[in-house]
């Protein structure tokens, strides 16, 4: 759903529609787990989708590019969080 809103916002925030396309590709390659580590991670995770997922809408309205920004930084961070919550569980 994320990935599809990024068509409301790509003519006026094209760097934000980039990153969000890039993490859109990054959440689809992560493998399934059934680690109870993974699955916080995931839930926290999805939490942030739906917070970027409604900035993308809200964005016109408020026009705070730094609280999009910070979102999306913010995604990534749990993006990479979840990506490693196997290895790390492992070592």
């Amino acid at each position: 759903i994320l990935n599809e809103k990024t068509k409301n916002i790509e003519d006026k925030y094209p760097e934000q529609k980039k990153q969000i396309n890039e993490y859109y590709e990054q959440v689809m390659a992560i493998i399934p787990s059934v680690s109870v580590r993974a699955g916080k991670f995931e839930q926290a995770l999805a939490q942030e989708i739906t917070k970027v997922s409604s900035l993308c809408d809200q964005i016109f309205v408020s026009d705070d590019v730094k609280v999009f920004d910070s979102e999306l930084k913010m995604l990534g961070r749990f993006i990479r969080e979840r990506q490693n919550a196997d290895i790390e569980q492992d070592e």
